[in-house]
């Protein structure tokens, strides 16, 4: 999905309920992005997001609620914050390329792409540039092209409904351990341990792969188990769960290549009002 500014795009992973869009009151929404030029962020309002920088340039936030804060987004550390914030951004510091120095002279052509051009000499390997560009007098300067694009990874969540948690793991092995249980990966959350107990209705887990592929094991109640893989880019969504039975439902059986896994927790409450923590 282009976003309407030109500016990116994104990929919507998930929403719930599944017939609504971001113009709807959504009750939770998993995404990513492709952020192509920095700037404002849409707003909101009475939900809660938390973005990852996944890749690319770094981003920093303005939020004009905190005007005296600048939030130095860093790859793979989750940032949560109000939806409903008027947020602006930019990319710092802007990633570099070099560019190439073509400059004609006398039907020859040398490039660089480490310094200035010097000019050709007899001794110099060379090229007709009459069938390569056009018009004959073709120059571009040597510097610093920036690259303006980051991949990040987001989650938005309704206040009055939702709680979510999220955190991101790096593997490149699993070294001496077999498998890694999922619950020692997660962050739960019960009702008993906000400031103001509240009734959790369901949960649904969230694994977001990101450089890598790793292999999921679902151990089934009659004994059985599936097992899945998921490369760089996959998500795997397990709704309706009770939060004493991740252990034992899900386990990182292997890993390959340096892979990043976010993993979020979705917590449905029973009542219509968040209260504070």
């Amino acid at each position: 999905m282009v976003w309407k500014s030109g500016k990116g795009k994104s990929t919507q992973l998930h929403i719930e309920p599944e017939n609504m869009t971001i113009q709807d009151p959504f009750l939770w929404r998993i995404s990513s992005a492709t952020v192509a030029s920095a700037g404002p962020f849409s707003t909101f309002e009475g939900y809660t997001r938390t973005l990852i920088l996944l890749s690319g340039n770094k981003l920093v936030l303005f939020h004009k609620q905190t005007p005296q804060n600048e939030i130095v987004l860093e790859h793979f550390k989750p940032y949560t914050f109000s939806g409903g914030w008027d947020t602006d951004s930019t990319f710092s510091p802007p990633a570099t390329v070099p560019s190439i120095d073509i400059r004609k002279s006398s039907g020859k052509i040398k490039a660089s792409a480490s310094g200035p051009l010097e000019a050709p000499t007899t001794d110099s390997p060379s090229v007709s540039t009459t069938d390569l560009f056009s018009p004959i007098n073709l120059h571009t300067s040597h510097n610093m092209v920036p690259v303006d694009e980051s991949t990040d990874f987001n989650i938005i969540t309704r206040d009055s409904h939702i709680l979510h948690t999220c955190r991101v793991h790096k593997f490149s092995s699993l070294g001496d351990r077999h498998e890694v249980r999922l619950d020692t990966m997660s962050e739960p959350i019960t009702g008993e341990s906000l400031s103001t107990p509240v009734a959790i209705k369901r949960q649904t887990l969230v694994l977001y792969v990101f450089g890598g592929e790793v292999m999921v094991r679902h151990d089934t109640a009659d004994g059985g188990y599936q097992e899945t893989k998921l490369m760089s880019g996959n998500s795997l969504f397990v709704q309706d769960i009770k939060s004493n039975d991740i252990g034992a439902m899900l386990k990182l059986t292997s890993c390959s290549g340096e892979v990043h896994i976010v993993v979020v927790n979705l917590y449905e409450l029973d009542n219509p009002q968040l209260p504070s923590q």
